[in-house]
């Protein structure tokens, strides 16, 4: 007896009526995973994005408020003073007759004479000045009196605006020669960023400048002719009171 050939027609056949319903499953399984990555998928990213977004507004508009509520906590008075305070310390550029009222100050304070001073003028503008250091203006004076007064003129000089420091001095019995650096500061170019919190001044900022204040208030006011530079020269200057 002979056995009946199955054609492979009938075999494929047979084999997908009986996997039918695997073959549906694995086709819907196909679809929604294609709807997943083409569709869900970008939607998660977008919506993540968009919260992404929305928290750098909202962080945004948290500096506005604080910057805002800063700005009206302090009065245009207050910030006008303490602008000038701190111009006072450090000018813009080489103030020759701030420099003048400071020495006369301390020397008024502490009872000495001063005479011939020479400044070493170097390049007038300091619009183009680019240091990591302050730069300075040295002032060469000489200074009548004991050497009590000079020691009580030294403090008094660091003590006076604008800032310096005492970089040489030579003492005799009735005079000393000092030599003083008075620093300045050009004034940065100002980029205005609106989504950069406004920095508020700390402890220390604050009282260094109410130290600056107290050391202006005992500057004594004194009538001071400011020397008549050129300002084209350079090189070292001598005046005298």
């Amino acid at each position: 007896m002979k056995v009946p050939q199955i054609s492979e027609e009938s075999q494929v056949k047979r084999v997908f009526f009986h996997y039918k319903k695997f073959y549906i499953s694995l086709v819907i399984i196909f679809v929604c995973l294609l709807l997943l990555f083409m569709v869900i998928v970008p939607q998660l990213q977008q919506y993540s994005e968009q919260r992404d977004q929305i928290a750098q507004v909202e962080e945004r508009l948290d500096i506005l408020r604080s910057n805002i509520a800063f700005i009206a906590t302090t009065s245009p008075e207050t910030q006008d003073k303490q602008l000038a305070l701190v111009r006072a310390a450090l000018p813009e550029d080489k103030d020759y007759s701030g420099i003048l009222f400071g020495v006369r100050s301390a020397s008024a304070k502490a009872g000495v004479g001063i005479g011939d001073f020479t400044f070493q003028v170097g390049e007038l503008s300091a619009k183009n000045v680019i240091t990591k250091n302050l730069p300075t203006l040295a002032l060469t004076l000489n200074v009548v009196g004991s050497p009590q007064g000079v020691q009580k003129f030294l403090v008094q000089l660091s003590q006076t605006l604008p800032l310096s420091n005492i970089t040489e001095i030579r003492i005799d019995r009735r005079s000393a020669k000092i030599v003083a650096e008075f620093y300045y500061k050009p004034m940065p170019s100002l980029r205005i960023n609106y989504a950069q919190p406004i920095l508020r001044p700390s402890k220390v900022q604050i009282t260094m400048l109410e130290q600056l204040a107290a050391w202006k208030e005992e500057q004594p006011l004194l009538d001071i002719i400011a020397p008549d530079l050129d300002s084209t020269s350079s090189g070292s200057t001598t005046f005298g009171f």
